[in-house]
């Protein structure tokens, strides 16, 4: 048997004190609560993204109810597919969604704003971007990470 700990508010029991207090903050202390958009129909906690609400009902009630399949085309942040309308958080996510959930689509989704060339793949659109700045002396549009 494991040692619960119970949140007083909700009754909601965990396995260990700190992740009954990350609920008590994230579901009962936040102000507002700002910045939740999606909520679990099934235990009512709040997620600031479809993605952690999923990823909750999946584990811990074992299904995606239909509601929350519904809010997957609503989200209204990042880059939207214009094939099935989902969205997602970058254009790296993006593009790798069509790689796999589109491989037939041979459309060009990511448009070079300094000439007339587009991409099929953001990681084509940023090899390309490095380039053109590095040839023309321009000024670096997006941050590289250095490896360490």
């Amino acid at each position: 048997n494991f040692k619960t700990f119970q949140c007083e508010i909700c009754q909601a029991r965990y396995r260990s004190y700190v992740t009954m207090r990350c609920h008590r903050r994230s579901t009962h202390f936040r102000r507002h609560n700002a910045g939740f958009k999606f909520d679990c129909d099934v235990c009512k906690r709040r997620f600031f993204k479809w993605e952690g609400l999923r990823v909750h009902q999946k584990m811990m009630h074992g299904v995606i109810t239909e509601s929350t399949r519904v809010q997957m085309y609503e989200r209204d942040y990042g880059k939207q597919c214009p094939l099935c309308k989902m969205y997602y958080q970058g254009a790296h996510s993006l593009s790798e969604h069509i790689a796999k959930s589109h491989q037939d689509y041979d459309g060009k989704l990511f448009d070079c704003e300094q000439c007339d060339k587009s991409y099929r793949h953001y990681a084509h659109l940023r090899s390309h971007l490095h380039t053109l700045f590095q040839k023309h002396g321009l000024p670096m549009k997006f941050k590289r990470t250095k490896k360490v």
